[in-house]
């Protein structure tokens, strides 16, 4: 799972963050394609 940020984040020219697990607030430890289950949106109900 990459994230990328800003304004023309779609643009496919910009830096992302390469995320490959997850640990939750409990001590799991996660495959990030599990985490996220959905991509290309916000990651809160509100940009």
């Amino acid at each position: 799972v990459v994230i990328v940020a800003g304004a023309d984040a779609r643009t496919g020219r910009n830096h992302g963050l390469a995320i490959t697990r997850v640990r939750t607030g409990d001590g799991r430890e996660l495959p990030a394609t599990e985490y996220f289950t959905s991509m290309g949106g916000y990651l809160t109900g509100r940009p």
